[in-house]
């Protein structure tokens, strides 16, 4: 994400390496966009830094407040959120060329990419990702060899999924599709994913239900939820809210009280 700055000093620029995007026109300078940090909780976070914190899930993003982060600056305009799709060259489009969403999506109501969209390449041939090597190759895409040389691997085996080999938890016989589940309802899951704001557990209804990270049973607030759980983890969790029409699944790893003993 990235947000303007009236005035940079240059030491800041300095102490921003990677970070900092000029923008000029006859060599005049126009624009001065800084890249803020996602962070999972911008509770810790310190007052002078610049960072939000996202929850895609409930499709929110929170900026600090002088204490915890930095507040962004005032103005119109000034905030601008980037995000990769495919499509090749093909998405390379100019400024202006996308107007319409395809499809709903919550609390959107209107989309326009004010700069020109780049990045996008079509498929290489195999015999010219060959040819190229796997040191060019990493470099053009901004990976690693040993992590190219890990996906190339990987993409042999299509269909594979490494966590189905995870160990399966004992289901419960009367849960098997989102219809089942009731709030309150105690299940044994496992791990699938860890992210910044949750984990995603399979519970045996064909759709991973999501902990967030303020649903985790912690005695105090963690950083991450990998501080917590790991992918393939056994877990017990109780279901929250369930949304059959947007298939999702809230649940949380703290016990109700009502349940206690």
């Amino acid at each position: 994400m990235l947000l303007g700055a009236a005035a940079l000093l240059w030491e800041e620029r300095e102490a921003l390496p990677g970070r900092v995007r000029l923008e000029r026109e006859d060599r005049v300078l126009t624009h001065c966009w800084v890249r803020w940090e996602r962070k999972a909780d911008l509770s810790l976070a310190g007052g002078g830094e610049r960072c939000y914190q996202l929850d895609p899930y409930a499709g929110t993003v929170t900026f600090g407040d002088g204490v915890h982060g930095r507040v962004p600056p005032p103005g119109e305009e000034n905030i601008r959120v980037s995000y990769c799709f495919g499509g090749g060259e093909w998405g390379n489009r100019p400024a202006g060329a996308v107007s319409e969403l395809i499809g709903a999506l919550p609390r959107i109501s209107q989309v326009e990419n004010l700069t020109p969209m780049s990045g996008g390449t079509d498929r290489f041939a195999p015999e010219k990702a060959e040819a190229m090597g796997l040191e060019e190759l990493a470099q053009r895409i901004g990976a690693g060899v040993p992590t190219l040389r890990d996906v190339a691997a990987e993409l042999m085996k299509p269909g594979r999924d490494i966590r189905d080999e995870l160990p399966k938890p004992i289901l419960r016989t009367d849960v098997l599709e989102m219809k089942d589940l009731k709030p309150g309802m105690e299940l044994k899951g496992t791990v699938r994913n860890v992210i910044d704001f949750g984990v995603f557990v399979d519970i045996g209804v064909h759709q991973d239900g999501l902990v967030h990270i303020s649903q985790l049973n912690t005695p105090r607030r963690v950083s991450h939820p990998s501080q917590v759980c790991a992918v393939g983890d056994v877990v017990t969790v109780w279901v929250l809210d369930v949304d059959e029409k947007k298939k999702r699944i809230s649940l949380t790893m703290k016990k109700p009280k009502d349940q206690t003993i």
